[in-house]
């Protein structure tokens, strides 16, 4: 076979991908050993359509051995960054989401609750094992990690304008996020909030997957092959660090709930958490209000990045709607996706003048370091 084959026609090849498996993958490289190679391949697209910025590939690597061993098939997942996924498939949107509203958003928030599950059972682990492997003063993992959305902050800032030319009420929008820059346009802040800021409210350090939304997450499918509320696994572990309890559950919320579910969760999403921690850990020491304000303070730092993604796909959109293709459900998507944001600007607006407002005062002769 091949070695310099393309992937699932992406510019892509076959090569770079195993060398990095065996490097990498210890069972890739158990059946190297055995004297199994790989004759073949196929591609699987597991993303459907959905994923705000890549396509995710299920590649079956097909094993054979000539000396008399059973051949065998591993699975790999290949994720492929591109907001091209607008591009690339029609959306389903209507025939998987349930007709009636109500149904569609307890479906939306049976979805959150999973991976909130999730998130406390990776931070139920991290706690048990907190004095040997996280909190013990002496051993940091991933660190550089938690400075990666502060080091975009600059980035972030100048692409504002293009986030405001895509909607109606620009005055509006524009004075709230004039009330929200002086945090979500500062690095120290973005540092404190990753490093400090929820030490500073008793809640212990704990694993941060640092990109989570669906694009991320794996859902186990039912017994008619339709995705289900069980998560079957968080992919893309590359921004990982530790951090805050509230830093994964901000973006997952934020990035792929509207304001509609995300506003009506948030009331019962914290005490949800707490309850499967203690599920787990029955004597944890801290509460929903503690994990309530440090997801305030991860969502001043995470709307400038649901802002800049909103315009990447906006535009991705309005390509296909330039191209009639499907104008009237990409309009309606394009639509949706700015609403989402301008619903954000709107909470963020409203925390920093109220339950945030001590901790702009403390930021507003802070100045962003170089």
């Amino acid at each position: 076979m091949d070695p310099n084959t393309k992937i699932a026609g992406t510019s892509l090849l076959l090569k770079p991908m195993l060398e990095l498996l065996e490097q990498k993958h210890p069972y890739y490289r158990r059946l190297t050993n055995l004297g199994k190679s790989v004759t073949s391949f196929d591609v699987i697209n597991v993303s459907h359509g959905f994923g705000h910025g890549s396509i995710v590939y299920k590649i079956n690597l097909h094993f054979t051995c000539h000396s008399g061993l059973p051949p065998e098939t591993l699975p790999v997942a290949l994720k492929v960054p591109g907001a091209q996924i607008y591009l690339q498939q029609e959306s389903q949107l209507h025939s998987i989401l349930p007709d009636n509203l109500e149904e569609r958003i307890s479906q939306e928030i049976s979805n959150i609750k999973a991976v909130v599950k999730e998130i406390a059972h990776i931070h139920a682990e991290c706690i048990k094992a907190a004095a040997e492997k996280i909190n013990d003063g002496t051993k940091k993992i991933f660190g550089k990690n938690q400075e990666v959305w502060a080091a975009m902050v600059d980035e972030f800032i100048q692409l504002i304008p293009a986030f405001i030319d895509l909607v109606s009420n620009k005055d509006k929008i524009a004075k709230d996020l004039n009330k929200i820059i002086d945090l979500a346009g500062n690095k120290e802040y973005h540092l404190w909030v990753a490093k400090e800021g929820y030490k500073e409210l008793g809640l212990p350090t704990v694993l941060v997957h640092g990109d989570l939304w669906n694009s991320n997450v794996f859902f186990q499918n039912d017994s008619n092959r339709e995705a289900s509320t069980e998560v079957l696994a968080f992919i893309d572990w590359q921004l990982v660090c530790e951090g805050s309890p509230a830093a994964d559950i901000t973006r997952y919320l934020l990035l792929d709930a509207d304001g509609v579910v995300r506003r009506g969760i948030e009331p019962i999403i914290f005490g949800f958490y707490i309850n499967c921690l203690r599920s787990e850990i029955p004597s944890i020491s801290f509460n929903e209000t503690q994990i309530r304000k440090a997801y305030l303070y991860s969502f001043i730092t995470q709307v400038l990045s649901l802002l800049i993604i909103t315009v990447f796909n906006a535009k991705s959109l309005q390509h296909s709607i330039s191209k009639n293709e499907d104008t009237a459900l990409n309009s309606a998507k394009k639509d949706k996706i700015i609403l989402q944001a301008i619903h954000a600007i709107e909470d963020a607006a409203i925390f920093v003048e109220n339950e945030l407002a001590e901790v702009v005062e403390r930021f507003k002769h802070v100045k962003n370091s170089n």
